[in-house]
This record gives C-alpha cells, structure tokens and sequence, in this order.
C-alpha cells in the first residue's frame, strides 16, 4: 500500500555529517558512481568527491549560486545557476559560463548522457543540450515554477512544477502539462527508467510513475517538506527533507523517518546505486550511506 513500514528500512547506514564546504549551503549533489560525485552551492562552488575524500571547494562561478548539478560521468557533468548560465565537466575542468536561459534562474538539470540534457526554470522553461548544442529556451509550463527534471535517455524526461503538474518527454516534444499531485508543489523527481520514476513535494507526500499511471499521493514524511528524492532503480530510492530525516523507498513502500542529519536541512541527494547514496544540507555537510 506504500504507506510507512518500520520494516520497509533497507539496513541504510548514514555517515555522520562531514564539512566538505566551508560552512556554505550546498544546492545540489550528483554521483555517477561511488567514486565521482560533485556538489555545487549558494556560492558558486564546486566540491568533487574521489571515493575516499572530497576536494576543496573549486570557484568557477564568481559567487553566483549554482542550483543544480548532474553528472553523467565521472568525465561529464553539467551545473546550472541563478542567472540561466551552464558550466560543463569535462573530467579535468570546468568550462563556462555558457548562457543558456539569459537571465532566468535555472532550477534543475538532468543529463542521461554526454549528449543530451535538459535544464528548467522558474519560469517553465526548458532547454536542451543535444550533442554540442544548448537549443533556445521553449516554454513548456505556462504559469508554473518548473522545480525539477530527471533524463533516464534522450527519449524519455519527467519535468515537475510547483502546481503539482508534470510533463515528458518523449524524444520529440513535451506533453501537455498534466494534474498528478492536487495543486500540491513537487520539489523533486527522480526517474529510474521509463516506466519508473519517484516524485515528492513539499508537504511529505510522495507519487510514483509506474509506466502507465501515476500513484495517488501518499504521506510518508508527516507533512514535512522534502527537498529531494534520487532513485538508483525501481527498488531503492531516497528522499530527504528539510529537518534531516531520510526516508527509503524498497520497492514495495517507504520507511519511517530516520534523522540522518539532526538540525540541518537536506537540500539534496544522490544515489549512484542501492549500496552508496550521498546527501547534503545547508551548512556545508555531506554524509554518504552505504545499504545492505
């Protein structure tokens, strides 16, 4: 039934806290493996983390605020920031700033690849990234604050808004914005495959596409705000929320809340697999998980 299960705890170890950022809140993280990750912050830096150490933090956006941030690869991310710019990973650097959305705040991106991401606004816009190419921002969502996107391939992404609504793509177009969370803003969204992505929102809940339909709401943080949800596959996923609870998806149904990260807020988190997760707050920490 998807509700809260003390039983539905996946064994998740969490790390303490660890300072990675100089006390700076961090937006953002991404893992392509347990051995790559980045993080990027309020203050236009990026950590990295190596498997056994993160780097110091690496300016490369003159203090603006960097969003987001996905990898696809441990020689390819893209982070996006406050002002519709995108920096490119290329394995060794950063380049950019590449203006993609001219001075509109870019909220989410997602690469499922090398060749192809997708980043959207606040403003229900998105734009591509085709090969070597960011195309023109398209309006997708008139009215709504689009809050994340997740690419599982060129041909199939999830966008979600602040209304509750989410659209896909399918290789060629976005759909037509469709109602799935009753007005209620998703924050996040994290697609495993095509037929399976996990999304949550602001009052605890959380919604799941299983390839044909999406789920009804279904409260499994007691009305807190969750800030973010990363899936590794159908069967494991996380979300974390703004009072440093994590809670985990096993496939069937969610755990209880675990306070992972006591008097912080969780902004992020990433699952490269069901055996290492890495998430992040607000006063600079990261913590990693490994499950059994």
């Amino acid at each position: 039934d998807g509700l809260p299960s003390a039983n539905a705890d996946s064994g998740a170890s969490w790390s303490l806290p660890n300072p990675i950022d100089n006390g700076i809140s961090i937006n953002s993280v991404s893992c392509a493996s347990s051995s790559f990750c980045v993080a990027v912050d309020s203050a236009g830096n990026a950590v990295t983390w190596n498997g056994a150490s993160w780097s110091l933090p690496n300016p490369i956006d003159n203090g603006i605020s960097i969003n987001s941030v996905s990898c696809a690869s441990s020689s390819f991310c893209v982070a996006v920031d406050y002002y519709g710019s995108a920096f490119t990973w290329n394995g060794a650097s950063w380049s950019g700033p590449a203006s993609v959305d001219p001075g509109l705040s870019l909220a989410s991106v997602s690469c499922a690849s090398a060749g192809f991401c997708v980043a959207v606004d606040y403003y229900g816009n998105a734009v591509i990234l085709n090969g070597a190419y960011w195309s023109s921002p398209a309006k997708i969502d008139n009215g709504a604050v689009l809050t994340s996107v997740s690419c599982v391939s060129s041909s199939f992404c999830v966008a979600v808004d602040s209304g509750g609504n989410e659209l896909t793509w399918n290789g060629n177009s976005w759909s037509s914005v469709a109602s799935v969370n009753a007005g209620l803003a998703i924050t996040s969204v994290s697609c495993a495959s095509s037929s399976f992505c996990a999304a949550v929102d602001a009052a605890g809940n959380s919604i799941i596409w299983s390839g044909a339909s999406w789920s009804f709401r279904n409260p499994i943080d007691n009305g807190t705000n969750l800030a973010s949800v990363s899936c590794a596959s159908s069967s494991f996923c996380v979300a974390v929320d703004h009072y440093g609870n994590a809670v985990i998806w096993n496939g069937a149904s969610w755990s209880l809340p675990r306070s992972v990260d006591p008097g912080a807020s969780l902004t992020s988190v990433s699952c490269a697999s069901s055996s290492f997760c890495v998430a992040v707050d607000s006063k600079g920490n990261g913590l990693r998980t490994n499950a059994v």
